[in-house]
């Protein structure tokens, strides 16, 4: 089989424009285990675990420019970086800086030995995701000298839902 340009599905994914994820870091964010808490639960060790975020557009965006921030949902977030249309191609239009945030307890942000550690189960809500999601944009803004920008949040399903939360 070979599309031509004549091939319906040829012409609707030339429309929509693929990620550009080779423009994309990835990289880590030591986040708080426990917005809520002001103390441990027992049983739990770890007070921060590692949030895997990708940034992607940094070369293209200046200080002060607006920020797309995607809040992943129930998945690995890597398969957003790759299939997310509309914030590459706004993006571009706008030159905004892409962040690809990663939901707890899904592909690599998660506390303890395994995805579903019993122990850390008690910190597994959408609560908990907002806040990760609201103090990572606090502080990647102030990290970057931008804490005026603009963010708007993207998402689909459930990263929808916890993107119109996080407003």
């Amino acid at each position: 089989n070979h599309l031509s340009n004549s091939d319906p599905f040829f012409l609707c994914t030339s429309i929509f424009p693929t990620s550009d994820a080779q423009n994309c870091t990835e990289r880590w964010f030591s986040q708080t285990l426990d917005h809520f808490r002001w103390d441990r639960q027992p049983g739990v060790e770890a007070t921060v675990f590692q949030q895997r975020y990708f940034v992607c557009n940094r070369e293209k965006w200046t200080v002060g420019g607006p920020i797309f921030f995607y809040c992943g949902n129930e998945d690995d977030v890597e398969l957003y970086v790759n299939n997310t249309g509309l914030m590459w191609e706004v993006g571009a239009e706008m030159s905004a800086l892409l962040i690809f945030a990663e939901h707890r307890f899904f592909g690599k942000s998660f506390p303890g030995s395994t995805a579903l550690d019993p122990r850390y189960l008690g910190v597994l809500s959408t609560e908990q995701a907002i806040a990760d999601f609201a103090v990572m944009i606090y502080d990647l803004k102030r990290q970057w000298g931008s804490p005026h920008s603009a963010v708007v949040a993207f998402g689909g399903s459930y990263g929808g839902m916890l993107a119109a939360y996080l407003r």
